[in-house]
């Protein structure tokens, strides 16, 4: 280490202690006084961090300084805040859409690495390995036990990876590959769907895919496992966009109970012919139409408090998870109420014209 590396690295001044075995610290510049993280590396690819350095990729943390001293590098990079996917897992506070989100975000981390010249692998997926941000994005971090891809190597012959997450060509069965990230996806979807409290069917054929032995029977690329993914997440938009849609129609036809929607169009034609022959004395023909609508409008609103239309009940009292019949009783008489009010008012107006 040179005389400007010392002074490059005197600038940090080291804050607190994240993993003493690991030995990764929160270091902060003691001019600008921005958060840092600092690392000692005694494995490493000196080119993938050369590489990561000259040209960054969204959704891994910017490298600020790396010097290597000896045997070890010194890392210096960006401080992302968040909170770790391993302990969102262990928490079981994913949801399906959740997981959908996450691995489309590391595989457009993924594509980018793996479209490098030459590619990255990062070889060390796992929950611990992955920053949740507070804006809810995903941020791959640890790239010591990566490599960069080169066609026709021999099988890898040091044993890097995690048990559990690293693919069989890591022992030593193959050489790594993209594929072998693709393993480690697969590896990862699992896990985060076994942590939800009905785990999703739909990603068993993924996580199947991902996670052949053979790394010719996976997905072929990154992109292959995206555009999966992305069909899920279409498939569940629409049956989102088509339930909303459902719910939008009127109580009675939201069953979709053929005598359901019988009975309530008998009941709607009820209650516009009972508006339509209402007759009020002394009204002009304008006032009657006026009173007639109101009138219907009136009723109208009854039904749609009494089933609860579009929720309407949570909107009237968010903090109140449960509303009594009572409640919503309460709030159609004083629907009827406003409107009648509304009625006399419009009656007075066009009477005294």
């Amino acid at each position: 280490m040179d005389l400007y590396q010392r002074l490059a690295l005197s600038c940090y001044k080291e804050i607190a202690e994240i993993n003493k075995e690991h030995r990764v610290f929160l270091v902060q510049h003691r001019e600008t006084h921005k958060i840092y993280i600092k690392k000692y590396l005694t494995i490493f690819n000196l080119r993938i961090y050369e590489q990561l350095y000259r040209h960054p990729v969204q959704g891994i943390p910017r490298i600020v300084e790396y010097i290597q001293d000896k045997d070890q590098l010194i890392l210096i990079e960006e401080y992302v805040p968040g909170i770790t996917l391993s302990e969102k897992i262990t928490n079981h506070s994913l949801s399906r859409q959740d997981i959908i989100n996450y691995m489309i975000d590391l595989c457009e981390i993924l594509q980018t690495l793996h479209s490098n010249t030459p590619p990255i692998i990062h070889r060390d997926i796992k929950p611990s390995n992955i920053i949740i941000t507070n804006y809810d994005r995903v941020i791959l971090l640890d790239f010591n036990a990566s490599k960069q891809f080169s066609t026709g190597s021999g099988r890898d012959t040091q044993i890097f990876g995690t048990i559990g997450y690293a693919a069989p060509e890591q022992y030593g069965f193959d050489s790594s590959s993209p594929r072998t990230d693709i393993f480690s996806m697969g590896m990862l979807l699992k896990a985060m769907n076994e942590s939800l409290s009905s785990p999703s069917e739909d990603f068993l054929s993924v996580i199947n895919k991902c996670t052949k032995m053979s790394p010719s029977e996976r997905y072929s690329d990154i992109s292959t496992l995206k555009a999966e993914l992305f069909a899920l997440n279409s498939s569940d938009q629409k049956m989102s966009v088509s339930k909303d849609h459902f719910l939008t129609l009127p109580p009675g036809f939201r069953t979709g109970t053929l005598w359901n929607i019988l009975f309530s169009s008998m009941i709607c034609t009820a209650m516009i012919q009972l508006c339509l022959t209402i007759r009020f004395r002394n009204a002009s023909v304008l006032s009657l139409w006026i009173q007639c609508i109101l009138t219907l409008l009136l009723m109208f609103s009854m039904v749609f408090c009494i089933f609860n239309y579009l929720d309407i009940e949570n909107p009237v009292i968010p903090y109140q998870k449960k509303i009594s019949f009572l409640f919503v009783l309460e709030i159609t008489l004083l629907i009827e109420i406003l409107v009648m009010v509304l009625l006399m008012i419009m009656t007075f107006m066009i009477n005294s014209i």
